[in-house]
């Protein structure tokens, strides 16, 4: 699963390109069958960070070892989902981004990238969609519960049609036990912080 496109430069989070958003009330649950939404309504966005992939060879997760299945619940409890991970998948990684700090609501985030197949929505149906566009042009979609607006997993075209980023802060099994594997854009992180784990300045080098 390679790369479309590469990191380029800084951080757009000071940048005054406003991208059009939407936001749709479905989309498929299964991420195999997400398929564009017709657009509901349209408006300006920013900050937009970098949206190239947070995979790199510097932190990629290994395929390999025994598969464990891991539960996550949104807050009003109408989605529940389950994700499969292998144990070098089993760990954080904590994205520093400013549009992770305003969609989130907090410091990072904290993620994983797995297979779309790996992820199985199991309550709730079809969660609904919110799509920006990041540094490439590309779509960014962002698939939330409609009712508490948990955000369950997103999809970056950069990536690829069979990839997607899991909220590992939302797996049940995994919130406290999971370690750290790395961190990205360590150069947007709070001056408060403490450095956890190894830290790039955006994004590994590949």
């Amino acid at each position: 699963m390679g790369f479309v496109d590469k990191i380029k430069g800084k951080l757009s989070s000071s940048s005054t390109d406003k991208r059009a958003s939407t936001i749709s009330p479905t989309t498929p649950a299964n991420p195999a069958s997400a398929t564009p939404a017709n657009n509901a309504t349209t408006y300006a966005s920013e900050p937009v960070a970098e949206d190239d992939p947070l995979r790199s060879k510097s932190i990629e997760t290994g395929t390999g070892g025994r598969m464990t299945t891991y539960t996550g619940v949104c807050h009003c409890k109408h989605h529940e989902w389950t994700v499969e991970l292998t144990p070098d998948q089993s760990k954080h990684i904590l994205c520093h981004c400013d549009t992770c700090k305003i969609l989130g609501g907090g410091a990072y985030t904290m993620n994983q990238i797995i297979p779309k197949s790996a992820l199985n929505i199991t309550k709730g149906g079809e969660p609904s969609k919110y799509t920006y566009y990041g540094d490439s042009g590309k779509a960014v979609n962002c698939y939330y519960c409609p009712h508490c607006t948990t955000h369950i997993y997103h999809h970056q075209e950069v990536m690829g049609p069979d990839t997607i980023v899991a909220r590992t802060g939302l797996l049940k099994e995994g919130r406290d036990k999971f370690p750290v594997g790395a961190e990205i854009f360590g150069k947007a992180k709070m001056s408060w912080e403490p450095k956890i784990a190894e830290t790039f300045e955006t994004l590994p080098p590949e």
